[in-house]
């Protein structure tokens, strides 16, 4: 097994005109550490014209102030490209939620582009101290699962973010409408932010800010909605802009989203218990054809990786691979469909 994969799959013990790209890579890498560095010197010339913090950095935020600063330049350097422009606005929702770090959606694209070379560098040279290196396919599987990664950690992060906001929406609306027939939206907002904690109290202060900066309510929770993607956000949002406009108040426009979204929330939950035996039938369905594929794996595991060391091979994994996910989605698609009849 060992020898067909250093062979012929991942690594090679023979330097391909593949690796000469790495090469520039690195070079190119280089040049830009080092203009970085000369941006980072004529910081530090005026830095005794500049007010100091009392306590001296710790040598890993140290690194970590200076990786950012790295990816702010790269951020700079590429911000007129349209291709990654276009792809970071998917990452503006991250902002100031995944971290506090990176000011733009291009920021994050640019930190996983550069923790993918990162880590191919990494790889690369671990396998060169032990006589092998990277080929192409190993080169584009590394890349793939690096970026992947950190791309998936960024998501899940944004995602426990929502998923404490969805959790706690309910009860802190409560609170919020209560507080409504005695106190003005500013004021019942200030108390309601006393009484949370952790995500939420965190949104909530975003929206205060926005109201702080002259926007109106509907506008703050429009905003709300474009940072965490939570329907609840829009709808209210909606309400507050068309029931004034048809004789009603602020608080009107509270009560009735309020009593809409508990509506839709018990019809989600008879609907979620209809459909659970149904959507355990999906899983278990979708399951099955990888279980098969991982007991072939573990009983005829040299036959498998023999399959992987042909350029034939590979396309016919490709081509199995492609037909397991139209089978997954033919399943969704036939589970819903009879979930509507």
């Amino acid at each position: 097994m060992i020898s067909i994969l250093n062979d012929n799959n991942l690594v090679s013990s023979n330097i391909p005109f593949f690796q000469i790209f790495l090469l520039l890579l690195i070079i190119l890498l280089i040049l830009i550490v080092k203009r970085f560095r000369m941006s980072i010197k004529h910081e530090n010339r005026i830095k005794d014209f500049s007010i100091a913090p009392d306590e001296d950095i710790l040598i890993i935020n140290h690194y970590r102030m200076n990786y950012i600063k790295f990816i702010n330049y790269l951020s700079f350097y590429f911000r007129d490209s349209v291709f990654l422009n276009k792809y970071a606005k998917y990452y503006e929702p991250y902002v100031g939620i995944v971290n506090n770090y990176y000011k733009s959606g291009l920021e994050f694209i640019i930190s996983e582009i550069v923790f993918s070379i990162l880590t191919l560098l990494s790889i690369d040279i671990l396998l060169i101290l032990n006589g092998y290196i990277l080929t192409p396919f190993g080169f584009v599987m590394t890349i793939l699962l690096s970026y992947g990664f950190i791309a998936f950690n960024h998501y899940k992060k944004f995602n426990n973010y929502r998923k404490e906001i969805k959790k706690s929406f309910y009860e802190f609306m409560t609170i919020l409408l209560a507080l409504l027939k005695d106190n003005s939206f500013i004021q019942s907002l200030d108390l309601v932010i006393n009484k949370t904690k952790g995500s939420v109290n965190k949104e909530l202060n975003k929206m205060k800010r926005d109201l702080e900066y002259g926007l109106s309510i509907h506008d703050a929770f429009v905003r709300c909605y474009e940072r965490t993607k939570i329907r609840e956000f829009n709808i209210i949002a909606e309400y507050i802009y068309v029931i004034p406009n048809i004789g009603g108040n602020t608080s009107d426009s509270f009560d009735l989203s309020y009593t809409t979204l508990l509506e839709k929330s018990k019809m989600e939950r008879k609907v979620f218990n209809k459909t659970l035996g149904m959507y355990m039938f999906l899983v278990l369905l979708s399951l099955i054809p990888l279980f098969v594929f991982l007991n072939y794996l573990v009983f005829n595991y040299e036959y498998f990786f023999y399959i992987t060391s042909t350029i034939m091979g590979r396309l016919i994994i490709f081509a199995i691979i492609i037909l397991y996910l139209v089978y997954i989605l033919s399943i969704r698609f036939i589970v819903r469909g009879s979930v509507r009849l």
